[in-house]
């Protein structure tokens, strides 16, 4: 499709400007009710491991595929459009896979409740944007939270989107959006999860593998340009991304925590249940709500450099 970039910078545009449009009838949150609903459908009551393997994936299938197709006939209908409706109508289909304000002013607002001394407001914020148990963290780790949560959604929520956008168009990037979410619901390494969402997993893992090296990358070049500390930002993404659970996961919260010389990673609590992450980076610095400011620009940096690479494809291959 011609003017794809254009399509992208409307997309930023409706994101900054309506940011959260709403979670209840969100292309997103309906994909995720249908995956609750067909999981309980599929969810084997003698839970043998092949069997499990076999389930989930056969709900990956059943979710990707209507999903793809509808996602495929909504871009064949808007290539028919005159040129300025097919670009904005391109664009609200990527406006809805995409989250970058919302992310911004999620982490944006625990900084402020923060500052304000509201610790109790503060965890409440962080809980609605990470799984772990918030309910009774001091500030550091709050703060260590937030910029866990940013640093891991600027790949899966910004530069991945746009990624796949570019790769195959609206089927693409919602067919990346749907393992996402996926891998957020049925992807843990839990007695219920192990197997039955294995395949979901390793799915969101091959398509985040690309996208977060290019992540990495455009992290440490904004942290030159901000003239945060890029050359640490590389050492650390070299010595600790492989700590992480996460094949990919690992390099933009290590590339953050080199760049603020600060250190992310260490004990959460998930359901009650205690569980230890790798350090990621050294405490230089102390984890405080002014960490969060920077974090934030190198956040936006990133974003604004990926559209500017984004533009680079787009014009060289004439789309």
């Amino acid at each position: 499709m011609k003017g794809i970039f254009i399509t992208v910078v409307i997309a930023l545009i409706l994101d900054i400007v309506f940011k959260d449009p709403g979670q209840d009838y969100h292309p997103v949150a309906l994909i995720g009710r249908y995956i609750a609903f067909i999981e309980k459908k599929l969810y084997p009551k003698k839970p043998a491991k092949k069997a499990l393997i076999l389930c989930g994936g056969l709900l990956v299938g059943l979710t990707l595929l209507p999903v793809s197709f509808i996602a495929f006939i909504y871009q064949h209908f808007t290539q028919k459009l005159p040129f300025l409706f097919q670009v904005v109508f391109q664009g609200g289909g990527l406006f809805f896979a995409i989250a970058p304000t919302g992310l911004a002013f999620s982490v944006n607002t625990i900084k402020n409740h923060l500052k304000d001394g509201n610790l109790a407001e503060a965890r409440k914020s962080l809980g609605m944007i990470v799984s772990r148990d918030t309910r009774e963290l001091p500030v550091t780790e709050v703060v260590r939270g937030s910029l866990e949560s940013l640093a891991e959604n600027t790949g899966d929520g910004v530069v991945a989107p746009i990624f796949w956008y570019l790769i195959g168009g609206l089927p693409g990037v919602w067919f990346y959006r749907t393992v996402n979410t996926l891998d957020s619901m049925v992807g843990y390494k839990s007695e219920r999860y192990l197997y039955f969402g294995r395949i979901a997993a390793k799915l969101d893992d091959l398509l985040n593998y690309l996208p977060a090296r290019i992540t990495g990358v455009l992290m440490v070049l904004a942290a030159f340009i901000l003239r945060y500390d890029w050359k640490r930002a590389i050492k650390t993404w070299l010595r600790d991304a492989k700590k992480h659970p996460s094949p990919n996961g690992g390099i933009p919260e290590s590339v953050l925590a080199g760049s603020l010389g600060v250190r992310l990673g260490g004990e959460n609590i998930y359901h009650g249940q205690k569980s230890f992450r790798a350090y990621l980076g050294e405490p230089l610095n102390p984890l405080t709500p002014e960490v969060i400011d920077k974090a934030l620009k190198l956040f936006w940096f990133t974003v604004f450099l990926m559209v500017l690479l984004f533009g680079g494809f787009s014009t060289v291959g004439g789309v």
